[in-house]
């Protein structure tokens, strides 16, 4: 009785079939991909809302410089700070209050210069939200209030400060509310006594209330002065966000008398009454792993198809 050899061997035709099926895969998933991205910004795959929101109320940073080296530092930490994020902490609502600050940094000029002086009343921030993780209208609130601001930058003994700031109460709020494809952002400032001065000399200031990004000419090269700037950002269908600003002084390569006649340059920011609020869609758990299903499932049909057929040949 004769032995059978049984024998496999591919197919010559494994290789069209493979392209082929790879082909027909990669298409399938990049209409897949298409349509879920197209699905994005709709309420079907984004149901609830995530934010977070801020209040702080003053913080600077100061820096003189002379002959391209730095000599002296200043700043104010921010301070005091509420913030919050929602998840984790649903409807937080938070508080942080300082009675007084007084700070006096970055001496210079033998002693006798003092680069950033501030002083305040009360302080208080706040950041609360009602986001629950639940679907619907939503809304996530910063705000600062500061009272009977002192703000002077490089004061000399004798001498009038280069910038002096004045204000009884200053206000920011920044409110990011809405429901999804529906999201808005609102800044408010609210500023009371407001007095500026530059090298001793008064600058006329109109009263509030301030139009967003309103610009105080200080008539001084390098330095500005705006009220209740406000920066927005987001699509307003998945995401707002805002910043408030109720006093935002700016200085770059301002000059101011050193020692000895010689000049120096003073850069950085002063900020009083800060806020912020943002809002984001959180993506619906089930309409990802309905994406994350259909693509494993064509990933799995590729894998089958492409690998390749064999045939039997029966040996005598």
């Amino acid at each position: 009785m004769s032995n059978l050899l049984m024998k496999t061997f591919p197919s010559n035709r494994s290789g069209v079939v493979r392209s082929q099926s790879g082909t027909r895969c990669l298409a399938l998933a990049f209409i897949l991909t298409l349509a879920f991205g197209a699905m994005t910004p709709n309420t079907s795959l984004a149901q609830t809302l995530s934010g977070n929101s801020e209040g702080i109320g003053v913080q600077a940073n100061l820096t003189l410089t002379l002959l391209n080296t730095s000599l002296v530092q200043a700043g104010v930490l921010p301070q005091p700070v509420a913030q919050g994020f929602a998840p984790p902490v649903f409807g937080y609502n938070l508080d942080s209050t300082l009675v007084s600050l007084t700070s006096n940094s970055g001496a210079y000029a033998i002693g006798t210069g003092t680069l950033l002086s501030l002083g305040t009343g009360i302080l208080d921030s706040k950041a609360s939200t009602n986001i629950d993780g639940l679907s619907g209208a939503r809304m996530t609130t910063g705000s600062s209030v500061v009272n009977n601001l002192n703000l002077n930058v490089a004061t000399v003994i004798a001498t009038p400060s280069l910038i002096h700031i004045d204000a009884t109460t200053i206000t920011s709020q920044s409110t990011a509310s809405g429901s999804i494809g529906s999201l808005a952002a609102v800044g408010t400032s609210i500023i009371t006594g407001l007095t500026v001065s530059v090298n001793g000399i008064s600058i006329v200031v109109a009263a509030g209330p301030y139009a967003p990004n309103t610009f105080v000419a200080l008539n001084l090269l390098g330095a500005s002065l705006e009220l209740n700037e406000q920066i927005t950002s987001g699509n307003g269908l998945t995401s707002v966000s805002i910043q408030t600003n109720a006093i935002h002084l700016r200085l770059a390569n301002v000059g101011v008398l050193v020692a000895g006649g010689s000049i120096g340059t003073v850069s950085g920011d002063v900020i009083i009454g800060h806020s912020d609020a943002t809002l984001n869609a959180v993506p619906e758990p089930s309409s990802l792993a309905l994406m994350g299903c259909a693509l494993i499932t064509v990933g799995f049909g590729c894998l089958a198809r492409r690998r390749p057929s064999r045939k039997t040949a029966i040996l005598a």
